[in-house]
């Protein structure tokens, strides 16, 4: 449950990767296996700060995107209006929930409990385990115009809460400090 700033050139996203090679040791037996594979990057909200024609998002428009790295498929994206989903506000204007769901046959990806997008799960996101990011940048790589003069040259994103549910049955100690 977030919200973002609406300032040109800000970047909030809520976003997960597959683990691929990372904590793995180049001389581990399975390193170039796994490396071969690619990574599955799953953006459950990419909201571009900045309204009108120069901007990528407006209104209550925000990118839902698949990013399959280093594989031959197509990465299916959408970009949900939540002016007219859910609580019908912008992001930018009050909370909303997002979410994302990977089973062993869909990807769905939610806005306030609206299924916004679906696809076939990947055998990567099959294969290897997913951890999940929330940021927020400033333009960056996305070589949007920013300007946060008008704000006083900051910017804020809000995050309510986070929820992370896992259909995996994990062994009686996990997460437990040693």
């Amino acid at each position: 449950r977030l919200m973002c700033h609406s300032a040109p050139g800000s970047w909030g996203a809520f976003w997960t990767l597959t683990k691929g090679t990372i904590g793995l040791r180049k001389d581990h037996p399975d390193f170039e296996k796994i490396k071969a594979m690619g990574c599955d990057e799953l953006d459950v909200i990419e909201c571009y700060g900045g309204y009108g024609p120069k901007n990528p998002n407006h209104g209550g428009q925000y990118g839902v995107t698949s990013h399959f790295w280093g594989q031959d498929k197509e990465a299916p994206h959408c970009f949900p209006d939540a002016m007219e989903i859910g609580g019908k506000s912008s992001w930018s204007w009050t909370f909303h929930n997002y979410g994302l769901a990977i089973t062993e046959t869909d990807t769905v990806y939610y806005l306030d409990d609206v299924e916004v997008l679906r696809h076939p799960t990947g055998p990567v996101s099959l294969a290897q385990d997913t951890w999940f990011l929330i940021n927020y940048a400033i333009a960056g790589i996305s070589g949007w115009p920013y300007d946060l003069e008008r704000y006083g040259n900051a910017s804020d994103m809000w995050i309510d809460w986070v929820r992370v549910y896992c259909g995996k049955n994990l062994p009686a100690d996990f997460g437990q400090l040693k």
